[in-house]
């Protein structure tokens, strides 16, 4: 331990870039578990590190694993009815606890939350709508992202990065995968209704 606090402080490149060779390795790691449908084991690997703390992991969980390979974490609930609502939920805390990690940090400077779309069908108590609107506009403003994450915990948009790491190490259903569709560069084919051939 000391000995990498060493390496850290006399030769920060080397370190650095240590740190995003292990982040590779772990990704990739993930992605194969991924592949193979081995998501719970995907999560447990990168949440290893992301529980932690570790903005390159968290970063990897919200950037890549849940976006790009349909990544759902664990749960507390069955996901019939309100896998939307889950993800969006895990998005935006998980966004919120990888504010030190750079492209995450100028996500959030840059969007915010996202709540333009959400706000319709995500709120039904306009408080709850009002504390994640501040957060948002917290995080468009000059304020620093760590004074806004603050926000975020003291409003509960989101719990603290304590009680998190508690809520998902303890959830019952473990993480999966969903099929996302294949992307695609040429248009979809628009084919008629049955009703609007007549």
């Amino acid at each position: 331990m000391a000995m990498a606090v060493l390496v850290a402080v006399l030769a920060p490149g080397q370190a650095s870039a240590q740190v995003d060779d292990e982040q590779s390795i772990l990704e990739r790691q993930a992605f194969a578990l991924i592949r193979k449908g081995d998501c719970a084991e995907a999560w447990r690997v990168i949440w290893r590190q992301a529980r932690r703390g570790d903005s390159e992991a968290l970063a990897s969980l919200v950037n890549k694993a849940i976006p790009f390979a349909g990544l759902v974490p664990p749960s507390y609930f069955p996901m019939t009815e309100n896998l939307v609502q889950h993800l969006e939920d895990q998005m935006i805390a998980l966004s919120l606890y990888a504010w030190k990690n750079s492209e995450v940090g100028d996500g959030l400077k840059g969007h915010g939350i996202g709540l333009r779309d959400r706000l319709a069908r995500t709120f039904a108590n306009e408080g709850v709508a009002n504390d994640y609107k501040r957060v948002d506009a917290c995080l468009k403003s000059n304020k620093s992202n760590g004074e806004c994450v603050q926000l975020a915990i003291k409003l509960k948009v989101i719990p603290s990065f304590d009680a998190y790491v508690s809520m998902m190490d303890l959830a019952p259903r473990e993480a999966f995968c969903i099929h996302l569709p294949e992307r695609s560069t040429r248009m979809p084919q628009m084919k008629p209704l049955e009703s609007q051939q007549r």
